[in-house]
């Protein structure tokens, strides 16, 4: 950490444009955001700074948070083995992530505690790269109809184990999923909002009153909108069915998560259009779902729990036992190039549901999420592609891809 200065930049912050600004970071925190007019070179000189980034006009926003992955360059954190994340969190920041829950999948009970206990001592470390805020326990409280998950991981819930894995992971279980149909969910989202987690809806074939149940216990996030839900069968007559996504999305008290990959292998561009006009910009969050082949070459991999994955060039991953999709391997900023491909909204917004958006639901909004004094120096720059120039996490450099001389 030190002081900087970034020049010239076009800022999303991400509720507003501000063009040929500058931002001054000093320590972990954003000092000062400087508006063109308000610029003097006498006032700011460049010795006052340990470096001056010469932006360039190039778009600068909030670190991205990614708060649903399972994984990158080998790690696995549904398995994590050696007690450091650190291979996977420079990843992020390599694709502009600044903040990030780390996401294991469901497990039997005995190696839920036990691999929460490395996730546990991992987050207390410190770490170069992405910052990891939390965990994101994406099950086992699931349907096993529904999703990639390893056969017999998905648990039916019981009281004594579900508290005991709530409480193992606190203080720093920030979501989890539960299928709202399954046997006492209902006592598990209510344990979870007693502790001020937030529940999510996902792997699941819940019906409208046990979604509207799910909701009255406090459940605010749907996993992955569009995947791994339950399809209703097709009337007699043509008459189209509601089924478990329909009544997830007009939910107005749910945010939605979703997968928006290269070529729309997980979400196709019709339900994401779907999902902005219905949910309204404000309510989704853009998710990587990375898994451990994260970072990694195309092809087969298998993963420390025996689970043999595909990476294909789309960024998406496939079980080789039968073809099922299984995550991806994108990373945040290709998250949110391809929304605006697929959808046409435009780049602010596509940065809002990167940013702004998962940090109110973690309520981690006073200080993560936007570009404005006070707030931690979260800080990525991108170029009009899209791509990765510079990522800061809390006046870290945790990313430099080395064009900004």
């Amino acid at each position: 950490m030190g002081r900087y200065l970034l020049s010239d930049c076009s800022i999303l912050t991400p509720l507003q444009k501000l063009e040929h600004a500058f931002i001054e970071v000093e320590g972990p925190k954003i000092a000062s955001v400087i508006k063109r007019e308000e610029y003097h070179k006498d006032k700011y000189p460049d010795s006052s700074y340990d470096r001056v980034f010469p932006i360039g006009g190039r778009t600068v926003c909030p670190g991205f948070i990614d708060i649903h992955n399972h994984g990158a360059m080998g790690i696995n954190f549904s398995d994590l083995q050696g007690g450091s994340v650190e291979k996977a969190a420079l990843h992020f920041a390599s694709g502009g992530t600044a903040s990030f829950l780390l996401t294991p999948g469901p497990l039997p009970f005995k190696e839920n505690i036990e691999n929460l206990g490395r996730i546990k001592k991992a987050l207390e470390q410190p770490c170069p790269g992405a910052r990891a805020v939390g965990i994101n326990m994406e099950g086992p409280y699931l349907n096993p109809k529904y999703g990639a998950q390893k056969k017999g991981t998905s648990q039916v819930p019981e009281k004594e184990e579900y508290e005991k894995i709530i409480k193992e992971a606190l203080p720093y279980l920030k979501v989890m999923t539960v299928a709202p149909e399954l046997p006492d969910a209902m006592g598990v989202l209510r344990t979870l909002s007693r502790n001020d987690v937030i529940a999510s809806i996902g792997h699941t074939e819940a019906s409208g009153p046990q979604i509207e149940l799910a909701v009255r216990e406090g459940a605010r996030l749907i996993t992955h909108i569009f995947n791994a839900m339950g399809q209703p069968v097709q009337k007699e007559g043509g008459v189209k069915p509601v089924g478990t996504e329909d009544h997830l999305i007009i939910n107005d008290s749910l945010m939605a998560e979703v997968m928006a990959d290269r070529n729309a292998a997980h979400v196709d561009p019709v339900h994401l259009k779907i999902l902005v006009r219905v949910k309204g910009i404000d309510n989704i969050i853009l998710i990587t779902d990375s898994l451990f082949p994260a970072g990694l070459q195309e092809g087969l991999h298998e993963g420390s729990d025996g689970r043999r994955i595909v990476v294909y060039k789309n960024d998406v991953n496939r079980l080789e036992e039968n073809g099922f999709l299984a995550g991806s391997v994108m990373s945040m900023n290709m998250a949110v190039k391809n929304m605006i491909n697929h959808t046409g909204i435009g780049l602010i917004d596509a940065v809002r549901m990167a940013t702004a958006n998962p940090a109110r639901l973690l309520g981690i909004d006073g200080r993560k999420g936007s570009i404005k004094e006070g707030m931690d120096a979260d800080i990525t720059v991108i170029d009009d592609d899209i791509n990765v120039i510079l990522t800061i996490v809390e006046g870290r450099i945790a990313y430099d891809g080395g064009t900004l001389k």
